[in-house]
């Protein structure tokens, strides 16, 4: 299999099959790469971020496997908190591989976990779906990312919330952005994201509202009620067909500009 980098690694369809297998093998050559090179903490510092992403094509069933999934997010801090400690002494191959060898078993389990369920997924199922009547592919994103990347602008200029809070808030804006410019989309996750978000900066910026009226979170929660209003408004896919398989109408109907026209019956009732 190619390799990709890390950009496009970021970029994967977490609903993609073949996407998971390149997300598989970039994590697998990735820790190879840290065993041939004795274990060393430089080789390994970013396995817990990749991970987090690895783990995402698994969210469906991660309640299911929650046990699972938890026991691998706690052998990669293990492993690389054990190389850290260990980087400086000449033991670290022998302290560390035993440690190395639980998380690749675990790795190895959730893979095929993971594998299982994308086999059997199918995309059509997921969606509510009306003939096509809705498609949010359609929409116009780029104007949607734009409104995101103020928001963010807003969160980083707040000076009420400490740097933890505005890391956690910009991961999920920032994760939000890229799966818009992932070509397959994944809409539930977008809409997800893009309602937590909302729902903190709403709730921390009424908190210090009596301490700063002006504060940027209740701006850059606008921010991302125009953007979820973009996607909406630009989404709607009219076509005759989808329109007679929806609605029940007894009149001819024309279409212009994307809207619905009832064009009265010239024959008398």
């Amino acid at each position: 299999m190619d390799k990709i980098s890390f950009d496009d690694f970021l970029l994967l369809n977490e609903r993609d099959f073949d996407d998971f297998q390149k997300a598989f093998y970039y994590i697998k050559d990735y820790v190879d790469e840290f065993s041939r090179n004795k274990f060393r903490f430089p080789m390994i510092a970013d396995l817990e971020g990749l991970i987090v992403k690895f783990l995402q094509f698994g969210e469906p069933i991660r309640e299911e496997l929650s046990g699972t999934f938890l026991d691998l997010e706690q052998k990669t801090r293990e492993l690389q908190d054990s190389a850290r400690r260990y980087e400086s002494s000449d033991e670290i191959e022998t302290n560390v591989k035993a440690i190395y060898q639980g998380y690749y078993s675990s790795f190895l389990v959730v893979y095929n976990k993971i594998s299982l369920h994308l086999r059997n997924y199918k995309v059509e199922d997921e969606y509510l779906d009306f003939d096509g009547l809705i498609s949010f592919d359609i929409s116009n994103k780029r104007t949607a990312i734009r409104l995101i990347e103020e928001a963010i602008e807003l969160v980083k200029t707040e000076s009420n919330i400490s740097e933890k809070s505005k890391e956690r808030i910009l991961k999920y804006l920032t994760d939000t952005i890229n799966e818009l410019l992932n070509p397959k989309s994944n809409w539930i996750r977008i809409w997800a994201r893009m309602t937590e978000v909302m729902i903190a900066l709403g709730t921390l910026g009424a908190i210090i509202s009596g301490v700063d009226a002006a504060n940027n979170l209740l701006s850059a929660k606008s921010k991302l009620e125009g953007a979820k209003e973009t996607i909406v408004k630009t989404s709607v896919n009219l076509n005759y067909y989808n329109i007679r398989q929806t609605f029940e109408i007894n009149k001819n109907i024309a279409i212009e500009n994307n809207e619905v026209i009832l064009l009265e019956s010239t024959e008398e009732d």
